[in-house]
């Protein structure tokens, strides 16, 4: 537990508990922030990484709590997230498991490709802001997206990847196909699909037998 001030600098900030407990990661602006044991932490309060954070062994829970990293977020363990906003200022990289109960992910960046590597984890509901910038989010692997997925700002490039989105896409800026295929699967309500002018490749809607309606906003 830090008592005081911290002050970060730029350095990294080892969590490498090694009792079978639980462990609190104490709600404070880290530099680079790592999580590096096998037993289970959970976040304090909000928690910001002003460059990296990275969860390379056991899970990290959020415990509902916001986390910020301002550069890449690499995943090999476990990460909770329950119904918190999380941010990720560069790329997403994922060998582990994300389980993303009702949260928002958003990306953040304002310039260059940026990568989303999910290890076919699905995310929730997926935001894409470049700020008014010259973004590109690219996908690496499968993206499932189990609620709304948001392009405010900046290029969603699909990479030739499958899209499963069991929700809304309400795109802003730019869409990529690169030959891909888009699968709305939402099995009930009215699915909204804006495209703003981006077209897609292969689309496949498919309710699995529900009552699904999928309705063009644009």
């Amino acid at each position: 537990d830090i008592q005081g001030t911290f002050t970060p600098g730029t350095g990294t900030v080892l969590y490498k508990g090694t009792n079978t407990g639980t462990t609190t990661v104490d709600a404070q602006t880290y530099y680079a922030l790592e999580i590096d044991s096998g037993q289970k932490h959970v976040l304090e309060g909000f928690t910001n990484a002003s460059s990296t954070l990275s969860i390379t062994q056991g899970t990290l829970d959020t415990n509902g709590k916001k986390l910020h990293a301002t550069s890449t977020l690499t995943l090999a363990g476990t990460l909770n997230a329950h119904a918190s906003a999380i941010t990720a200022g560069r790329h997403w990289s994922s060998t582990g498991t994300f389980n993303p109960g009702s949260s928002t992910v958003t990306f953040t960046a304002t310039s260059s490709t940026n990568n989303i590597t999910s290890n076919t984890s699905p995310f929730y509901a997926l935001t894409l802001n470049d700020g008014g910038g010259a973004a590109t989010y690219q996908l690496q692997d499968l993206l499932n997206a189990s609620s709304t997925l948001t392009i405010t700002g900046g290029t969603l490039d699909a990479n030739g990847k499958t899209m499963n989105l069991d929700g809304n896409f309400a795109n802003s800026d730019v869409f990529t196909h690169s030959s891909n295929t888009v699968k709305f699967t939402s099995t009930s309500g009215t699915t909204t699909v804006t495209s703003s002018g981006s077209a897609f490749n292969t689309l496949i809607f498919n309710d699995s037998g529900g009552t699904g309606i999928y309705a063009p906003a644009d």
